[in-house]
């Protein structure tokens, strides 16, 4: 469990601490910390070598008040008394962090909260920022700093986010500051104008849920503290949690002397007086090394156990994987697509070309940590790009098939590629059956759930939605009407199928445009017909390049959407988790790999561990190149 006493601070040169039971926990609490780079550390030796004098660096200490000094205080935190001090009626800890006592609160949580209580949830910061401060850029900087770095996204409040409860409002105050991770409500993170970027790191990481670096239980086997050199009433700002009668769990293996979390040589020195920032003679310095020597803080940005840290405290819900190099060709006229073909309980990927006006189909079959290619048909019917092609397990001989939708005289006409688990046999499984126009959104799932996949076809009914499905029995589709003009119909639509209320039948999703946002209506199945249900409204940024695919990636048994996207020439990945009866949104992944347009993607449990991945192929000088998302 996580409380928000136990995570520590992030200061240049502190190491992220995270906290098992919110920051602070009653009992104990978790630090993150990052591993110090050898090279890193000698190089650092190797300047101090050279200076007669030591720096808080060229960064600038983050007080609260700057220049002030307060009452020193007892006051109950997390069921553990903790000295602070009162400045202007706010109680200070360790310059910075801004802590409301447990009397002075209401939130009955504030003693036994579980793990993650104050973690922002789904990833999710919301934020507004204060018109008066000035250069507004060191913000937004900051925040791209995270964001480009760990898994956290932050999302402008307007106070029409009802579904956020919580939010950080940068504020202009008298120096640096901010409370531990999330606090219920607005909670303020002051920005004087001495602030820079890297201060706002900093208090960001505050916010965010972390402690300072020197306050791990290991401290001592790495530094050492000179209270001699401490300014009067300032000793409690370097006790351990341990000394403040708690128990600590170090998540990574030493601490971080590069971390963004780490107190200065300098802070709090007697040489110093209320300077922020300031140079100290090394035998002046409150930390130096175990060794005696100096160290500095050379810039305020996440190291990369930092980095390490935050990752263990919002871990990354995917980790991108090479699983093809160049295999085999890559065009855009491709169609590409994922399923078992060959039975073995871990998802291929397919692609369909034109081979001479013909279909070739080769596999990238998986062996659960990467692909190999098999050519599986050769110009099996003909091939053009209008066909509409679907996956699904047809026959519910437990591989699945291929299957092809097409204008035939103006109507359609449809042909299954049958796996046998080595290769595909084209069969004519409906003639004629119904219309066919290019605007119709074909998708595939076991409508009725009687266990064989079937399809359906969307279409434009004078402006409204009509559903047509194709009703396999297991050599044939027989067509019927499940639902006529059954809301609004537009070509931008993103159509998709999955068993998104976990009943085993699936049901149809689409995901529309809706001034600039993303809602969803789910068209529910009772096995013999849809209905039409609202189950997201404006729930993240629509735009015309996100690709929306389905899968149940938290292995919940109920489908849920993905949604990738270009940010800022990467990949990022939102997801919009089931519930049942509606979709919650959560960043799985921020950044995560290159992102290009002619990207094909697809889900499937490419390794077998029972949860849905994420697959793309890209274009590798005009060869096929595949990343798996793999969901952890």
């Amino acid at each position: 469990m996580l409380k928000l006493k136990k995570m520590k601070k992030p200061r240049s040169l502190r190491t992220l601490i995270i906290v098992t039971k919110l920051f602070l926990v009653i009992g104990s609490f978790v630090f993150l910390q990052s591993c110090q780079n050898e090279e890193t550390l000698e190089e650092l030796n190797s300047e101090e070598s050279t200076d007669t004098s030591i720096q808080n660096g060229s960064v600038t200490q983050e007080f609260a008040y700057i220049g002030k000094s307060g009452i020193l205080k007892e006051v109950l935190y997390d069921n553990q008394t903790i000295t602070v001090e009162e400045i202007d009626g706010k109680y200070i800890l360790e310059g910075d962090i801004i802590i409301t006592p447990q009397e002075n609160t209401n939130d009955a949580k504030s003693t036994g909260r579980r793990n993650g209580d104050r973690r922002w949830p789904n990833y999710t910061v919301p934020y507004t920022i204060d018109s008066s401060i000035p250069n507004q850029e060191r913000i937004t900087n900051a925040i791209a700093h995270w964001e480009s770095n760990t898994s956290l996204r932050f999302v402008k409040y307007t106070g029409t986010n009802v579904l956020f409860d919580s939010f950080v409002f940068f504020k202009r105050g008298d120096g640096c500051s901010s409370p531990v991770g999330r606090q219920g409500g607005p909670q303020i993170i002051t920005l004087s104008d001495r602030c820079s970027t890297g201060n706002t790191i900093h208090e960001i990481g505050h916010a965010i849920g972390l402690w300072h670096e020197q306050s791990r239980s290991d401290r001592n086997e790495y530094l050492t503290i000179n209270y001699n050199n401490i300014k009067a009433g300032k000793d409690h700002n370097f006790k351990t949690y341990l000394q403040r009668g708690q128990d600590g769990l170090d998540l990574t293996s030493t601490l971080d002397f590069d971390s963004l979390m780490m107190y200065g040589p300098c802070f709090f020195a007697k040489a110093c007086g209320e300077k922020d920032n300031c140079f100290c003679d090394p035998s002046e310095a409150t930390i130096t090394k175990k060794d005696g020597s100096s160290y500095f803080i050379t810039a305020r940005e996440l190291s990369r156990g930092d980095i390490q840290g935050i990752n263990k405290m919002y871990p990354k819900k995917f980790s991108v994987n090479r699983w093809a190099t160049r295999q085999g060709g890559f065009w855009s006229a491709q169609k590409w697509m994922s399923g078992d073909f060959n039975g073995d309980g871990r998802q291929d990927y397919a692609k369909v070309f034109n081979d001479g006006g013909n279909a070739s189909i080769d596999i990238h079959i998986s062996n659960g940590s990467s692909f190999s290619i098999q050519r599986w048909a050769t110009k099996q019917g003909g091939f053009w790009d209008a066909q509409k092609w679907v996956v699904g397990d047809f026959n519910n001989d437990g591989k699945d098939d291929m299957a092809k939708a097409f204008n035939d005289g103006g109507n359609a006409s449809i042909d299954v590629h049958i796996s046998n688990g080595r290769n595909f046999s084209i069969k004519r499984w409906a003639t004629r059956q119904g219309g066919f126009s290019n605007d119709q959104k074909w998708v595939s799932g076991d409508f009725n759930g009687d266990g064989k996949d079937d399809m359906a076809k969307a279409f434009n009914d004078g402006g409204n939605i009509s559903i047509d499905t194709h009703i396999s029995n297991g050599s044939s589709f027989s067509k019927r009407r499940w639902a006529t003009r059954q809301g609004g119909f537009a070509n931008a639509q993103n159509w998709i199928t999955g068993d998104f209320n976990g009943d085993g039948k699936d049901d149809m999703a689409k995901a529309f445009n809706d001034r600039g946002n993303i809602s969803i209506d789910t068209h529910v199945s009772n096995g013999s017909s849809f209905s039409i249900r609202r189950w997201a409204t404006r729930q993240g940024e629509f735009v015309s390049t996100i690709r929306c695919i389905v899968g149940d990636f938290n292995n919940d048994g109920k489908d849920d959407i993905a949604k990738t996207f270009n940010d800022g020439g990467y990949i990022s990945i939102d997801i919009h988790a089931s519930s049942g009866s509606n979709f919650n949104i959560q960043r799985w992944a921020t950044k995560q790999s290159g992102y290009a347009n002619s990207q094909k993607w697809a889900s499937g449990d490419f390794n077998g561990d029972g949860k849905n991945d994420l697959v793309k192929v890209t274009s590798d000088n005009n060869s096929a190149t595949i990343d798996t998302h793999l969901t952890l």
